[in-house]
């Protein structure tokens, strides 16, 4: 089952396809944040079937994303909560990179891209709302932070650019990453309180678990960290919303953390103080 991957003190142990492609998406969504690069696993999944759900990856993501309201959603369990949760998010990615690419077309005549591009949007927040409807209140403190960045994610178009902006990592020569073809934009400005009330969320969901060792935690608050930086820093020196020393309280989490890259992360949140 998907919560072999994460729960404390056992072994992984995927014994079903669907644990596994749902596996594989998950290790290619830490990767393509942690460097900065598109993922890639998504779009090869389409025409897999999963056995345990009776139908393939693009169908049960279309049931996700583009569903009637009312549609049957898979019961509740961690790996279903985690599958639906990871299912949006690789929408999002691939919705911010049509985006910035200008590849969005138009879904009805008459439509211009951003109209369109408006539309998709809707349409996977519709998804994180029944998300959270059907599944929050019932799923682990790891997954609720999962979903925090995901309402970040879809907030600030800019969120691949911060690491870069604090030397986090050197860009990787010859692979377009996301970060390197994004800009800032006024609605960023906008929305970047309400992506730093998440990313305070998504701390406190951190707290809660217990040594826990969801390989998506440490990439997630890190880059949380990097959002409140983001938001008390674009405030042209007023410190009325807060102070840089409040990173101390992702670098204490960052640091209790068992996988070395937590060490740079803590460390690169301690330069920004």
């Amino acid at each position: 089952m998907m919560k072999n991957i994460y729960s404390n003190g056992v072994k992984q142990n995927i014994q079903y396809e669907s644990s596994l492609l749902a596996y594989a998406l998950l290790i290619d969504t830490v990767r393509s944040l942690h460097f900065g690069m598109p993922a890639t696993i998504a779009s090869s999944l389409a025409d897999v079937p999963f056995p345990s759900q009776q139908s393939s990856f693009s169908q049960l993501l279309s049931a996700t994303i583009f569903g009637f309201p009312k549609a049957l959603w898979l019961p509740y369990s961690e790996e279903n909560a985690l599958l639906l949760l990871l299912l949006i998010f690789s929408e999002e990615q691939i919705w911010k990179t049509k985006m910035i690419h200008g590849t969005i077309p138009a879904g009805f005549p008459g439509d211009d891209a951003r109209s369109n591009s408006l539309a998709y949007m809707k349409s996977i927040q519709r998804a994180l709302n029944r998300w959270k409807v059907e599944y929050f209140d019932r799923t682990t403190s790891e997954i609720k932070a999962l979903y925090q960045f995901c309402e970040i994610y879809l907030l600030l178009q800019n969120l691949e650019n911060l690491p870069d902006m604090v030397k986090y990592r050197e860009q990787h020569n010859g692979v377009p990453g996301l970060s390197q073809v994004h800009t800032m934009s006024n609605e960023e400005e906008q929305n970047r309180a309400k992506a730093s009330h998440h990313a305070w969320l998504l701390l406190e969901h951190v707290s809660a678990c217990s040594k826990s060792n969801a390989v998506w935690l440490p990439i997630i608050l890190y880059l949380s960290g990097l959002v409140v930086w983001y938001d008390i820093n674009s405030r042209q020196g007023s410190r009325s919303h807060g102070s840089m020393m409040v990173l101390n309280l992702f670098v204490k989490e960052l640091r209790g953390m068992q996988w070395p890259c937590c060490i740079d992360m803590a460390t690169n949140l301690e330069k920004l103080q």
